[in-house]
């Protein structure tokens, strides 16, 4: 195979590629400022495994539209022409996949919809690409992680590029902090190795951007500048929803099960049914376990009960006295089944967010690190741009908060709180 003239590596990128050539990493994020080359490159790298045998690969997006604009009617065919001139390829405009000589296949898809997710999930591939994977659910990429399936040569690669955004991020704590993001367990060494993260700015691919292009980056504010002309993470916190949870300050073993009562929170969802448990203290609560499921409120029940809780007070969302599992409010079958459930009335999100951070910033709760989904959530949460939380990025975040705070809503209202002298 005969590269093209046109395309012509720049020394920043010939080292990547060399890198990544040389790991044995099967997960690959390359991450850094805008025009850096990342996208072209990752392409570049799909399109040699596919001559390599005969493949399939997918490239995906948070949107279809999103893929489309960018990848199949942008970067795929400038990688084909530039680099691949003389390689025959066939474009099945239909399906919005590519088709090489040796029978290998790229495709473009978007994952905007469950639908588009399943349809992916019943085929095979030996590579992935996940494009801007910032705005793409975690979950979501390890469920189409289960399809790199395919009996080849290959190694089987995911492929990852993004703008930086927070630290808080799945990815960055995956690919730099080397923790598990779903549960906050450190990966075990031998996984460790599977993650390579790579650093692409734009200066190392100067030659083939435009001067000016640059010089508006130079002018950006600080954050938007940090993250695409510098490629630079963002430590600052503002952004999450629940920006008083500090890990150091509020996460520790000293919060165990005390004597009295056993205090759940609730949040009702079929996918992610979800509770914390605490106990209360003079000064506040301890959370020291956490539950979620998938299933109705029956198994949340049972799932309470193998906690040791039954019996237990229940502070939750307060449509669950309307909504119904097989005819029966959610609220009847927990009292049924011998909880003592309060009755409640639902704040307006901003202030049950407003009042879960007034209660950290106060020291009013501490959580065992053995809640690793719900210090997860509370690091992860945030606003999205029309000032609701996010919960399309990863639908699985949220709900444990949710819990937390409708608890914290019933037990500390936004009256007659003070600071914490528990230590």
């Amino acid at each position: 195979m005969i590269v093209g003239h046109d395309f012509q590596k720049t020394n920043k990128q010939k080292e990547v590629v060399k890198e990544i050539v040389s790991s044995s990493a099967k997960n690959i994020m390359l991450f850094g400022s805008a025009r850096s080359g990342k996208t072209v490159l990752a392409v570049y790298m799909l399109c040699i495994r596919s001559v390599k045998c005969r493949s399939n690969h997918v490239i995906v997006r948070n949107t279809f539209n999103s893929a489309k604009n960018s990848i199949w009617m942008n970067t795929l065919p400038w990688v084909l022409v530039n680099a691949f001139p003389d390689l025959p390829v066939r474009w099945d405009r239909t399906n919005y996949i590519v088709e090489f000589s040796n029978g290998s296949t790229i495709r473009v898809a978007g994952l905007d919809s469950g639908d588009k997710l399943e349809r992916l999930l019943g085929l095979e591939f030996s590579s992935i690409l996940v494009e801007e994977c910032n705005q793409v659910p975690w979950i979501a990429v390890e469920r189409l992680k289960t399809r790199l399936a395919e009996k080849n040569i290959l190694t089987k690669k995911v492929f990852y590029t993004q703008n930086p955004t927070k630290t808080s991020s799945a990815y960055y704590q995956a690919f730099e902090q080397s923790i598990d993001p779903v549960d906050g367990v450190a990966l075990d060494d031998d996984v460790k190795g599977d993650y390579l993260s790579i650093k692409m700015n734009i200066q190392g691919n100067l030659e083939n951007v435009d001067a000016d292009y640059v010089r508006m980056l130079s002018k950006l504010p600080e954050k938007e500048r940090k993250r695409f002309l510098d490629g630079e993470y963002d430590a600052d916190n503002s952004g999450a929803a629940v920006y008083a949870f500090d890990r150091d300050e509020h996460v520790s073993e000293e919060a165990e099960k005390l004597g009295g009562t056993d205090w759940v929170g609730s949040d009702y969802n079929i996918q992610f049914n979800s509770d914390v448990i605490a106990s209360q203290h003079g000064d506040g609560i301890f959370v020291y376990d956490e539950i979620q499921i998938e299933g109705d409120t029956y198994k949340k029940a049972d799932e309470l009960k193998k906690k040791g809780v039954k019996g237990a007070s229940i502070a939750g969302d307060s449509t669950g006295k309307n909504r119904s599992t097989k005819g029966r409010s959610d609220y009847i079958i927990l009292q049924d089944a011998g909880f003592d459930v309060k009755k409640t009335r639902n704040p307006a999100v901003i202030d049950k967010i407003a009042n879960l951070n007034r209660c950290f910033c106060l020291g009013m709760i501490k959580i065992h690190p053995r809640c690793k989904k719900l210090i997860r959530d509370l690091t992860q949460l945030a606003w999205d741009k029309h000032g609701q939380l996010d919960q399309k990025t990863d639908p699985s975040l949220s709900h444990l908060v949710d819990s937390l705070a409708y608890l914290v809503w019933y037990l500390y209202p936004l009256t007659n709180l003070k600071r914490s002298t528990y230590k």
